[in-house]
């Protein structure tokens, strides 16, 4: 069954029906200065863990608005049918939409996303900076391997689960990446307020306590970096998720495409691991 784009009148009806009923099942009420928390990292970093820490942050300042794709795709009749790329247009325009809405009204807001291009991020800043909202990102810091092996895990759950599982691509992972980074170092100091946890929750970094000469990219590239006993554990917990799926699924340009990643993540440690060897005395 071949899936229908929603209409403009569809995309308004369901937005406002959820909003609608967040608003009133959650008692949210309208602020005069309401608060617009972005919270940042590559895929398969975390980020759900962190944003429920916020929620219950702005609870006590009047509810919020959960913007996330996700969970606006559910909204879309018979969601489950579809893989995610062909509702993924529909899903954004009702995120939109639900967004307008918030802002309409007024109300507290978290969104999760990687945030990777600088560029259309400043203009979204500044945008709701002059609608009046306090614009915070709240930033996760969590090595690239870490977050690369939460690909693989939650797409491998999400099989084991039997639903449309969503997997999100090496290279994709690895731009984002690089791309948040880019935008936590170029546009820090244009936020509102601006912290950095790690996976587990634990703050490392808050703006309005920070040090002289502290930034929040400073702390957050220090986070990103793997101990070789954590880059060795990513290499097995890959290796055991690889195996399970070729019991599942046989030699299939999957496998194959996962045996490739775990070959140059093993690759580029033994090539970090020479380098600190022979320069030892210098590092």
């Amino acid at each position: 069954m071949s899936y229908i784009p929603l209409s403009t009148e569809k995309i308004n009806n369901i937005a406002e029906e959820f909003f609608l009923n967040k608003i009133n099942k959650n008692h949210i009420q309208r602020q005069e200065k309401p608060i617009l928390t972005l919270i940042a990292a590559q895929p398969g970093a975390g980020k759900t863990k962190i944003a429920d820490h916020i929620k219950q942050e702005l609870k006590q300042k009047g509810g919020y608005i959960h913007v996330d794709a996700d969970r606006m795709r559910e909204e879309i009749p018979n969601y489950a049918k579809y893989p995610s790329h062909v509702t993924q247009a529909d899903a954004g325009k009702l995120v939109n939409t639900l967004r307008n809405l918030a802002k309409e009204a007024r109300v507290n807001i978290i969104e999760e996303g990687t945030f990777r291009d600088s560029k259309s991020l400043s203009a979204f800043l500044e945008k709701n900076k002059q609608l009046g909202y306090h614009v915070e990102m709240v930033a996760l810091a969590v090595p690239r391997e870490q977050s690369l092996l939460g690909i693989y895990s939650r797409f491998e759950k999400q099989k084991e689960a039997g639903v449309n599982a969503r997997f999100v691509p090496p290279d994709y992972h690895d731009n984002a990446f690089n791309g948040f980074r880019e935008t936590v170092k170029s546009l820090e100091n244009k936020f509102d307020s601006f912290r950095v946890f790690n996976r587990e929750g634990q703050l490392l970094y808050d703006a309005k306590n920070k040090g002289e000469n502290l930034t929040a990219s400073d702390v957050l590239e220090k986070n990103l970096i793997s101990t070789a006993e954590e880059k060795i554990f990513v290499l097995k917990q890959m290796q055991i998720l690889k195996e399970k799926a070729q019991v599942r699924e046989g030699n299939t340009p999957y496998i194959e495409e996962f045996e490739r990643v775990i070959q140059k993540e093993r690759e580029k440690r033994k090539t970090t691991y020479s380098f600190r060897k022979k320069y030892k005395s210098l590092i």
